[in-house]
């Protein structure tokens, strides 16, 4: 047996098994989704032993093209999402403001489908 192909049983003995079976169930209310390049990002409103909040989260997209999530994300609790809230409205207010001062020349929007997602 070649150096090489010890090294290579050995690194594939090393590695985790790979998913099987069904992906999780999200239980939430998903709220919306936004394409990505892997998968999707999904925003949810979920709760956890009782307590509600929101989770943002990228859900990537295997070889069987089940969605799983990752665990790129984040989760904004209830007291925190009025912030989250007015920067949001903040961010859209400086979009609109852009599109006038503009009109929309220098700001170049993609179609949001598939692999041409913006992140």
């Amino acid at each position: 047996m070649s150096a090489l192909t010890q090294k290579a049983q050995e690194l594939k003995r090393s590695l985790p098994p790979e998913r099987t079976g069904s992906p999780p169930v999200m239980k939430g209310q998903l709220l919306g989704t936004l394409p990505h390049k892997e998968g999707e990002v999904r925003i949810v409103w979920d709760t956890f032993e009782g307590h509600a909040f929101l989770s943002v989260r990228l859900w990537t997209v295997d070889d069987n093209g089940q969605h799983w999530p990752s665990k790129n994300g984040f989760t904004v609790r209830v007291r925190d999402l009025p912030t989250l809230g007015e920067a949001v409205g903040r961010a859209l207010d400086k979009a609109l403001e852009e599109l006038q001062t503009t009109g929309g020349s220098k700001t170049h929007y993609r179609n949001n489908e598939g692999v041409n997602a913006p992140f």
